[in-house]
C-alpha cells in the first residue's frame, strides 16, 4: 500500500482489496455518497442494479472496480486506509461530528475536493469483520447510521437531496418495518424509523441524552 504514493504525488488515500474471514471477498472502492444513492439504497433497488451491472442505479457501492481492480477510484472503505499525512494536514483530518459510520467518505470527499486522489489496489488484502461493530447493539448501530446520513446530507447536499435523503429514509425503514415479519428487525426499524420522525434520542455515545446500549 505503501508503494502506491510512489506512482502519483497526488496520491492521497489507499486502501486493499478486502475480505470477510472465511476469504469471501468484500468491496473496499466506492462512490461518493449522494441522494440519488441513498433513494437506491433504502428502496432496495441497489440490489437490482448489483445483480445487473446497472451504475446509475447502485448504492455507492462501485460495482466495477473491486476485485481484481488496482487504480484510481471516487471513494474508498475505511475499514482499512493508509492516508498521506500532508493530505490528511490538508483537510485537517477527520470530522469529529461523525461517530462510526460516513466519516471516511466525509473525510474522502474533502480530500478530492482539495485536488487528492483515492487509490484501490489489489496488490495488499486485508481480512475484515464486516458488521462486528453493528452486531454488538443491532438497534443503536442503525440509528447512528441515520444519524451520520443525515449529518453528510446537511454538510454536502443542497436542500432538494437533504430532502430527498429524508423521504427516501422514511420511506424506506417504514416499509421495511411493516413487511419484516422478524421481531427484533422490527425493533431495529422502528428505532430508526424514529429518528426521522422525532421519537428515537440521539444514539451518539459522547451526547448527554443519548440512547441506552442493549442489555448484555
Amino acid at each position: 500500500m505503501a508503494k502506491v504514493f510512489d506512482q502519483d504525488p497526488q496520491i492521497g488515500a489507499v486502501a486493499p482489496a478486502l475480505c470477510f474471514p472465511d476469504g469471501r471477498p468484500q468491496a473496499s472502492a466506492y462512490h461518493f455518497i449522494t441522494p440519488t444513492r441513498v433513494l437506491n439504497s433504502l428502496l432496495g433497488i441497489d440490489r437490482l442494479a448489483m445483480r445487473c451491472g446497472w451504475t446509475s442505479l447502485s448504492s455507492n457501492v462501485d460495482l466495477h472496480r473491486n476485485g481484481a481492480f488496482s487504480g484510481p477510484v471516487e471513494s474508498l472503505y475505511g475499514a482499512c486506509l493508509l492516508v498521506r499525512r500532508k493530505a490528511f494536514e490538508d483537510v485537517g483530518g477527520f470530522d469529529e461530528a461523525f461517530f462510526l459510520y460516513c466519516e471516511e467518505t466525509d473525510f474522502l470527499l474533502r480530500l478530492a475536493q482539495k485536488g487528492w486522489k483515492a487509490y484501490r489496489t489489489a496488490d495488499a488484502t486485508v481480512a475484515h469483520g464486516h458488521g462486528e461493530s453493528a452486531n454488538q447493539d443491532p438497534v443503536k448501530t442503525l440509528v447512528i447510521m441515520q444519524e451520520r446520513r443525515w449529518i453528510y446530507a446537511r454538510k454536502h447536499f443542497r436542500p432538494l437531496g437533504m430532502l430527498v435523503t429524508s423521504i427516501a429514509s422514511i420511506v424506506g425503514l417504514g416499509l421495511r418495518f411493516l413487511f419484516s415479519l422478524d421481531n427484533q428487525e422490527r425493533r431495529r426499524y422502528r428505532a430508526a424509523l424514529g429518528f426521522w420522525l422525532g421519537w428515537t434520542p440521539s444514539a451518539d455515545p459522547r451526547k448527554r441524552r443519548a440512547l441506552p446500549l442493549a442489555d448484555p
